[in-house]
């Protein structure tokens, strides 16, 4: 088998593993597929926020630098 190949099956079985673990110290009553949705769902929308929050900061420092270049 290729090493590559190796890797890729050890990491897809350790995020497996952690997921199933995480459910079942979680004690929800939720399925699994609603368990790992609603994470997922969680995670991107913390994601997003933090990009909007990113671009809302560097934008702001283009337009103060852009301002302070006309000014001095």
């Amino acid at each position: 088998m290729d090493e590559e190949l190796v890797k890729l099956l050890i990491g897809i079985a350790v995020i497996i593993i952690s997921i199933i673990v995480l459910y079942i110290r979680s004690g929800s009553k939720k399925s699994l597929y609603e368990f790992v949705l609603s994470s997922l769902m969680k995670f991107w929308d913390r994601l997003v926020k933090l990009l909007v929050v990113v671009a809302v900061i560097w934008f702001g420092v283009r337009v103060v630098a852009h301002l302070l270049r006309r000014i001095l």
